[in-house]
């Protein structure tokens, strides 16, 4: 994904950069983001020194291509995922394998925040949003001890961390309003986050379109992104 930086330093125009993996998907096809996708979740979460350091170097060749200063964190959730000890599609799997929740989320929001203030040092505006609930209780319940958690070593930093969990939640679960797929919210979350940035003055008004609802589903069921070309193809 990092191609199209490569030949020309690009201007984001007034936008806010969405750094993430999969999720950066939900804040598509609005003037007021700029979604930056570094890869798949599997590979780009903080579960290990080696996973952080992809995130942390990818996200530094990204950003100095880019001269917009605004930069909205959009990580996590895989890493609540694996904390579920059921593999990366927990619906499917039914080994489980015990890990030690606590010992994880304190791991993985060290880096988060390593991460964040490193971005920070560098000059950027850093925000970070919150790990979205998940269509699953149990990972949902690590959801919000990691979101606790990580909200409070931001804060000791100055670090803007956004939540938006309490207007999607419905019974523990995302509400199938913001539901997206099994592991991602819809485009839905986007006005949500852009009225946060507009009591911020990042931005000036909402650009969502309420007339196009990205079909997540379909795509990340039936779909996969050619990297060379840019575009989505069916899967073989």
């Amino acid at each position: 994904m990092l191609k199209i930086f490569r030949k020309n330093r690009l201007k984001s125009n007034g936008q806010i950069i969405v750094l993430g993996d999969s999720h950066s998907r939900s804040f598509a096809h609005n003037q007021n983001f700029f979604p930056v996708f570094l890869g798949a979740g599997k590979h780009h979460n903080f579960i290990s020194s080696e996973n952080f350091k992809i995130v942390l170097n990818k996200s530094l060749k990204v950003l100095n291509k880019l001269n917009q200063k605004d930069v909205l964190f959009f990580f996590g959730e895989p890493d609540t995922r694996y904390a579920l000890g059921k593999g990366w599609y927990p619906w499917d799997e039914k080994e489980q394998i015990n890990l030690d929740h606590s010992k994880l989320i304190c791991s993985s929001t060290d880096y988060y925040l390593k991460l964040a203030n490193k971005l920070r040092k560098s000059g950027r505006n850093v925000m970070v949003l919150n790990v979205i609930l998940t269509p699953r209780r149990d990972q949902n319940l690590i959801v919000k001890k990691y979101n606790t958690t990580l909200k409070y070593k931001l804060k000791s930093y100055g670090i803007p961390f956004f939540e938006i969990n309490s207007l999607i939640e419905e019974n523990g679960v995302i509400s199938e309003h913001y539901y997206g797929d099994q592991v991602h919210a819809s485009n839905r979350i986007q006005p949500l986050v852009e009225k946060l940035l507009i009591n911020l003055k990042l931005i000036d008004n909402s650009n969502f379109d309420n007339n196009y609802i990205w079909d997540i589903k379909k795509v990340q069921s039936e779909f996969e992104l050619n990297d060379k070309f840019g575009c989505y193809v069916l899967k073989k």
